[in-house]
This record gives structure tokens, sequence and C-alpha cells, in this order.
């Protein structure tokens, strides 16, 4: 399964938006899926975790991001494969690692 040069420019567009509170949760909504082959399970996951007491503002922020993301990839797609949706959330991992170590200044340009 591979993903198209317009696909991949999708994805980057959207790791836009992924700070480095996302990458643990992108992670835990793969393995979610993986665990269960059901991506809304991932998302409910999520969502139970940003209810959570013990989470912190810009954790439930990244929780409730990651869990939309999904949801809303479902809802454009219904008949997405599971797999289709890991790969997609580890390139999403992947682009926003990336993108956050470049401002950082870990990673040059």
């Amino acid at each position: 399964m591979t993903l198209s040069s317009q696909e991949m420019k999708v994805l980057e567009a959207e790791s836009a938006s992924f700070a480095g509170e996302h990458n643990t949760y992108l992670a835990q909504a793969i393995d979610a899926i993986r665990r269960s082959g059901d991506p809304q399970a991932a998302a409910r996951l999520l969502r139970a975790l940003s209810r959570s007491r013990d989470a912190r503002p810009k954790q439930k922020t990244a929780q409730v991001h990651v869990s939309r993301w999904i949801v809303e990839r479902v809802r454009s797609e219904p008949e997405v494969a599971a797999e289709r949706i890991i790969l997609e959330l580890g390139w999403l991992r992947r682009l926003s690692v990336a993108r956050n170590a470049e401002l950082l200044g870990l990673r040059k340009k």
C-alpha cells in the first residue's frame, strides 16, 4: 500500500497543525487500530483519554485533534481500510516529527 505524491502533499499540509504533543497520541491511535482493526475505536479511546482529570490542556487538545482527524478521515471515505488509516497516521507522525525538529533547529530544512 502506497501513497501518491498528491496524497503525501495533503498529509504534509495536515501535519503542519500537529505539534510535538500529538506524536504520542498518533502512536497510540496506530496501536489501537492495529489491536482492534477499528479506526473509530481509536478515536473513542483518545476522546476518553481527553476527558481524564489528569490530562493537561495541551494533551487534551492533541488527543481531541488526533481523534477528530480519524473521525473526519473515516467520514470522508467510509470504506477506508484500517491499514490505510494506519499508513496515513504513521506518515502524519513522521512529517510532524520532522517539522517540529526543523522548528526547534534540530534539523536542516
